[in-house]
This record gives structure tokens, C-alpha cells and sequence, in this order.
């Protein structure tokens, strides 16, 4: 999740909600976009993120990999087309990229709000990500709140 939005990767919305369909128990989607090297490279670390942080909150990788066996099938095309070397030097950078801490603040705090509410917006989490950074103060968040509920997307999993 943060890894999207630190790479301007439009972020439609995150889930834990279970998708049985799918098998699995929740996903981000955001909208691929890798016309260049560096978008790829950037596409790429954002696709392992969620292993990279789960290694970086210290669960074991073969339970971070469970859950990410979908990201990493995307990955690994990406890595394939551009010659960007392997999926696991790719999962080293991940977990190195979501044990800074201005990534563990802004993933406990995504977290957080997946826990309560299950599904988040994209524009709901680029502003928890300002809040976590300091970029956005409380006021401003109280602010963001009360503005959703005058337009209407009371739900975080609203976009916007």
C-alpha cells in the first residue's frame, strides 16, 4: 500500500476482506503502469511490498509469501519483460524499503483502518499516508473526515 503511494502509483483501494474466488484473503488494486524502467522498477517493489512488510513486522517469509503469490506472479512478468534480475533480490528490497520508518508508521496506521473498516480508498489512504509523515496534521485529518461526510463518502472505501 505505501509503497504505491510513495511511487505515485494510482492506488484504486486496499481490502482484507476474504475473496474466496480468488483464494485470497485480500488485496490491493492499483493501476499498472510501467512504460519505463524506472516504473517497472518501481511496479515491481510496490508488488512485494505487502511480503516486505510482513517480513519487516517479523512473521516468517514462508507465511509472508502465502499471501502474496498473486503480487508475485505480476512481479515476476515485469521482472521477466525488463531484465530487472530476480523475484527474491526484488523481495530483499521490499522488506529493506518497509523497514523505514516512515513506512512502519504509515503501514500501522493503514492497518489500523483496514482492520476497522475493511476496505479503504485510494484518496482515503494518500491521506493517512500525509497524516503518518506529518505532512497532514490532526485537525486537517478531523477536517478530510467531516468533508466526506458533507459530500457523501462516508465510507473510507469511498475514493476521493
Amino acid at each position: 500500500m505505501r509503497s504505491y503511494i510513495r511511487h505515485d502509483i494510482l492506488q484504486l483501494k486496499a481490502t482484507i476482506v476474504p475473496d474466496p474466488e480468488r483464494e485470497t484473503l485480500g488485496n490491493v488494486l492499483a493501476e499498472c503502469s510501467h512504460w519505463s524502467k524506472e516504473e517497472a522498477e518501481a511496479q515491481t517493489l510496490s508488488l512485494c511490498a505487502g511480503y516486505g512488510a510482513m517480513v519487516a513486522a517479523g512473521y516468517p517469509a514462508d507465511q509472508a509469501e502465502a499471501g502474496s503469490w498473486d503480487d508475485f506472479e505480476k512481479a515476476e512478468e515485469i521482472i521477466k519483460f525488463w531484465l530487472l534480475g530476480t523475484l527474491p533480490e526484488w523481495q530483499a528490497k521490499a522488506v529493506e524499503f518497509m523497514r523505514r520508518s516512515e513506512n512502519v508508521r504509515a503501514v500501522e496506521l493503514i492497518a489500523t483502518h483496514l482492520i476497522e473498516h475493511g476496505t479503504l480508498g485510494g484518496g482515503y489512504m494518500d491521506v493517512l499516508v500525509s497524516l503518518a509523515d506529518g505532512e497532514t496534521t490532526e485537525a486537517e485529518w478531523q477536517e478530510y473526515l467531516r468533508f466526506r461526510l458533507q459530500t457523501g463518502r462516508s465510507s473510507p472505501a469511498d475514493s476521493g
